[in-house]
């Protein structure tokens, strides 16, 4: 019976390894550095300097994010590649305006702590930062594990919250 225990526990484990790399916070906005531990005021990063108008006049900026950590795991380069085809795919114009920005960034390399931080990213996920009329909110797309396996379920979830982002459409 020992022996069972030990087997299940071992399962477990190895279980929790292999989703240990997409572990993050549910909370895309806290007031806790993840990093130090510190209490910290979020860091606006705005990239590109370029403002769209989107829908009804509004100035709109999306920035997506493929966090990874220092070894990347085949999950974290399937996301990693399925998002950089996919905006590339639909979004080359909106891209190449600025309106647009990706980056697939580590979050353990000490340069991208301060966006680390303002994620609250702890390990690999897939975010995206829209500001609207200078006003950023944060989303993390937990969703997005469920079509690692799926090009065109991939494309056909993200695309349209990236279409609705830039539009300046939040729901």
């Amino acid at each position: 019976m020992n022996r069972n225990y030990i087997v299940l526990g071992l399962i477990i484990a190895v279980l929790l390894m292999g989703f240990g790399c997409t572990s993050q916070s549910n909370d895309s906005v806290g007031k806790t550095d993840n990093i130090s531990g510190e209490l910290y005021t979020p860091v606006e990063q705005t990239g590109i300097d370029l403002k769209q108008k989107g829908a009804e006049g509004k100035d709109v900026q999306v920035e997506v994010f493929t966090f990874r950590g220092n070894t990347e795991c085949h999950s974290c380069i399937t996301l990693g590649e399925l998002t950089k085809n996919t905006i590339n795919k639909y979004f080359a114009n909106e891209l190449k305006s600025g309106e647009l920005t990706y980056e697939h960034l580590n979050v353990q390399d000490p340069r991208n702590r301060d966006i680390a931080v303002e994620y609250q990213v702890t390990g690999v996920s897939l975010q995206i930062g829209t500001t609207i009329d200078g006003v950023k909110t944060r989303e993390n797309l937990q969703k997005v594990w469920y079509y690692l396996e799926d090009e065109q379920g991939f494309e056909d979830y993200l695309m349209p919250i990236l279409q609705k982002r830039l539009r300046g459409e939040l729901n």
